[in-house]
């Protein structure tokens, strides 16, 4: 037996005014401190002065950083396009 919801659901897909429900979102948000972003501009201009600026295209992506959350803390790191990391972890937190 099709219930009464599924046959009103058959018939707004058919009529074309069916619109799935929205699914819970779950937002995670990571931040750094100030001290962490200037640890990260003085490695970033370092890297600039000895080898130039990376080029990885039109839409940049040449550096990435990685949250690691733990149980007594977030690593922190700063990884560029050709390979090199820098720690960014505030162990003074932990």
């Amino acid at each position: 037996m099709i219930s009464k919801k599924t046959k009103e659901r058959a018939k707004k897909i058919i009529d074309g005014t069916y619109t799935p429900p929205e699914k819970d979102k779950v937002v995670l948000t990571f931040e750094i401190t100030e001290k962490q972003y200037k640890k990260y501009k003085r490695w970033r201009n370092a890297k600039k002065k000895k080898e130039g600026e990376l080029y990885v295209g039109a839409i940049g992506g040449a550096y990435t950083f990685c949250f690691t959350p733990t149980g007594i803390g977030e690593i922190v790191t700063a990884k560029a396009a050709d390979g090199e990391e820098l720690d960014l972890t505030d162990y003074d937190t932990w």
